[in-house]
């Protein structure tokens, strides 16, 4: 089976510029003893290398050069098996890029009379400098708030149940914009297959109701600034006509501005009706109340729902955000998401986030709003601590 791998990476600024030849030379030999064919640019910066040949001499070739220390940062953009070579006379010869972009594209897929556009597509993407993460984290812009104290909460509970609170944190204005509240048992962890085994009906009641309880907890400690975040299936809207107005009531029980209370509905579940549900999340809208799409991209909506109801927030799913730094195809979507939620307004946040590298790749994509271990865990009953030592560390 023939597989195609083409990844980008970062010249090591130790490197001496001699050494780019001797580059270039062992990377056309080193193929050509495994019968590896493709192509390898550099552009000053960054390396782009298209490897293709049988799999397992593909496999053993890209993890040599992931190991290689005269580069780093090895983003792969795209690894999957071909029916055909694009470079079947091609060993991986390096070209310089300092011609003009479109021209030089033109003329180098001329010269290589390459086909498939995808890979002029991506060869494109790579000239055009899309594929150049130059660092653009920058540090707070002002001294970071209410991060000191973990607060501890009533121990008020909805029957055998409480939550957990895990703060979102802003890295422009450096401080917590919102703590989620997350649904817990007495053992601490989400009940699962308590809520699963509830009927629908009794399902959702519990699902609204329980949320009096979340927002009572942490309202008298949130400041102006700051929201609470609850969590609500989309059948919760459909199925209950009073679930508006429950939550309209709470906001004015908790003495809460409009702006501090914001409704994450799940993807987890199919929303059946969408007419009626865009119709109760827009009841909410109007009086102020913030409406997040929650682990999108990982349940059933999709830009069709973006499109006849964008939210207030888009929260990015843990799996488009674990080892993002290394992986090409999710960088390409979370950049997308975040050129077209720019563009409405809407805002971004990256749930789980637990690494400084995904932290530092996440915000170089335009992301300013974290949420995950990196900063806090979930605190049961309690405001948490927040590390903000870890963005500073990957901010330098």
């Amino acid at each position: 089976m023939l597989r195609q791998i083409i990844y980008t990476s970062k010249v090591n600024p130790k490197n001496e510029k001699a050494c780019l030849s001797e580059i270039s030379q062992a990377s056309a030999h080193n193929n050509s003893l495994r019968n590896i064919t493709g192509i390898l640019f550099f552009d000053g910066k960054h390396f782009f290398q298209i490897l293709e040949g049988f799999s397992q001499d593909v496999e053993k070739t890209f993890d040599r050069i992931k190991n290689d220390i005269r580069h780093y940062e090895v983003t792969i953009i795209f690894d999957a098996a071909i029916r055909s070579r694009d470079f079947p006379d091609w060993n991986s010869s390096m070209v310089m890029t300092e011609v003009s972009e479109w021209e030089y594209v033109k003329t180098f897929c001329n010269s290589a009379e390459l086909k498939s556009r995808k890979v002029t597509s991506i060869i494109n993407s790579f000239i055009s400098g899309r594929w150049n993460s130059e660092k653009r984290f920058t540090k707070l812009s002002r001294p970071v708030t209410n991060h000191s104290k973990v607060v501890n909460l009533n121990e008020r509970s909805y029957g055998n149940f409480s939550f957990a609170y895990q703060p979102i944190v802003d890295s422009v204005q450096g401080n917590v914009s919102s703590y989620e509240a997350l649904l817990r048992d007495r053992d601490k962890v989400f009940p699962a297959k308590y809520i699963e085994s509830l009927p629908a009906q009794q399902k959702y009641h519990f699902d609204l109701h329980s949320k009096e309880v979340a927002i009572s907890k942490v309202a008298p400690y949130l400041e102006s600034h700051q929201a609470v975040s609850i969590n609500l299936l989309p059948g919760a809207f459909i199925d209950i006509d009073s679930a508006a107005d429950f939550i309209l009531n709470q906001m004015s029980i908790n003495s809460l501005e409009p702006e501090q209370l914001i409704i994450e509905v799940t993807e987890s579940e199919i929303i059946r009706d969408f007419q009626r549900f865009k119709a109760k999340a827009d009841a909410l809208r109007t009086k102020g109340i913030l409406i997040a799409m929650d682990d999108f991209g990982a349940g059933y909506a999709g830009l069709s729902t973006l499109a006849n109801f964008p939210p207030d927030k888009i929260k990015l799913d843990r799996n488009l955000v674990f080892n993002i730094q290394n992986d090409g195809v999710k960088q390409a979507l979370v950049s997308a998401v975040v050129e077209f939620s720019t563009k409405l307004g809407i805002i971004v946040v990256a749930e789980g986030v637990e690494d400084k590298e995904e932290l530092r790749c996440l915000a170089n994509l335009g992301i300013q709003r974290f949420q995950g271990y990196l900063f806090a865990k979930p605190c049961y009953d309690c405001l948490p601590f927040v590390t903000w030592e870890s963005f500073f560390e990957s901010a330098v």
